[in-house]
């Protein structure tokens, strides 16, 4: 209640020189604890100077919102029963206002929760787990005027990772012999006076169809994968069919679903039947592929050799890293399918 020095404070000078005329007045308010959230509280002002008509201001209104969001997981799912990648989807609404954003905290095999997303505004998104481990969810969610879910009792959604993958199962997928002519059946290498003996290519791929990683260390460990055999159909002795080394050796990743072609050179010198064509044929060929060399054995025994047969439109293989119909291997038959025999007709002079 002291008296002031300056003649002008307290007063409102003329609007000439703007914004020496504006004034503003704030002041705050507190809701009582009975107002219901979606109340609206509305204000406007009505401003008078001296004798000159009033001036009134907008109305302003504001709602309250003293009531939490709600969310939840609403889904933790996989591709297949043996996938490791989990996508987690959440939603949520709010009474009052908006919400602006989500944690989602995830636990362990039953241990204690922890946060996983931090204030997202995503609603999706995934969680790399591990075969064999369980995972549970819930989210917590907030408003545009920071009011916050309460952490749930129980998680929102359970997801038990299967185990899968721990069977190793290589397969012979082609068969081709030899290389170096063209494709008929049966495959015609010629002999002469000249060149009486003839080496021919043989090549073979070799697929990993579990769900576990195949490394394949070193040359030998290779080598020792496959073994391809060349039967003599009369007097001629079997063919010897030698790997071929690889001109840059290394370690070999087989990731589930990739393949691998290995090459062979076979020599042959001799004709059973120096004829040629159908029913003349001398020799045939054969491959199988041993998971010994890289430790375990073989869950499925029954594609790790070629020729092989399936019944048609073909077999449903039990360990695929990925959905897989094996269609037999060996020459095209036709059913469409493979199995037929690989033969080679050895033309003498």
């Amino acid at each position: 209640m002291q008296l002031t020095d300056d003649a002008a404070a307290g007063f409102l000078p003329p609007n000439t020189n703007p914004p020496d005329g504006e004034g503003r007045v704030f002041f705050t308010v507190a809701a009582k604890s009975t107002v219901a959230t979606g109340t609206v509280i509305k204000n406007k002002a009505s401003i008078v100077f001296d004798v000159n008509a009033p001036i009134e201001t907008p109305e302003v209104s504001n709602t309250i919102d003293k009531t939490p969001p709600v969310s939840a997981v609403t889904s933790a799912d996989v591709d297949d029963a043996c996938d490791t990648s989990i996508t987690v989807n959440w939603s949520g609404t709010d009474e009052g206002s908006i919400i602006t954003d989500y944690s989602v905290f995830v636990s362990v095999n039953g241990g204690s929760f922890t946060r996983w997303q931090e204030n997202t505004t995503a609603t999706s998104a995934v969680y790399e787990g591990t075969s064999g481990n369980g995972y549970a969810f819930y989210s917590v969610a907030r408003d545009v005027v920071d009011n916050t879910e309460a952490v749930p009792v129980t998680a929102d959604v359970a997801r038990a990772l299967t185990v899968c993958g721990t069977e190793n199962d290589l397969a012979i997928t082609k068969l081709k012999a030899p290389k170096t002519v063209k494709l008929k059946a049966p495959k015609t290498v010629k002999l002469t006076t000249t060149q009486p003996a003839k080496t021919v290519t043989v090549a073979v791929e070799i697929q990993n169809r579990s769900r576990l990683v195949e490394t394949i260390p070193d040359v030998a460990t290779l080598a020792a994968l496959v073994d391809v055999t060349v039967d003599s159909s009369g007097a001629c002795a079997d063919a010897s069919a030698t790997f071929r080394v690889p001109k840059k050796p290394k370690p070999i990743t087989l990731k589930p679903g990739k393949k691998r072609k290995l090459l062979f050179d076979v020599t042959f010198d001799c004709a059973n039947d120096p004829a040629k064509g159908t029913g003349h044929t001398d020799f045939s060929v054969s491959a199988r592929v041993d998971h010994t060399p890289l430790g375990g054995s073989d869950a499925h025994p029954a594609d790790d050799v070629c020729p092989r047969t399936v019944t048609p439109p073909g077999e449903v293989d039990p360990y695929p890293a990925k959905p897989l119909l094996d269609k037999g291997c060996g020459e095209k038959k036709p059913d469409r399918t493979f199995g037929a025999p690989v033969l080679v007709d050895v033309v003498g002079p």
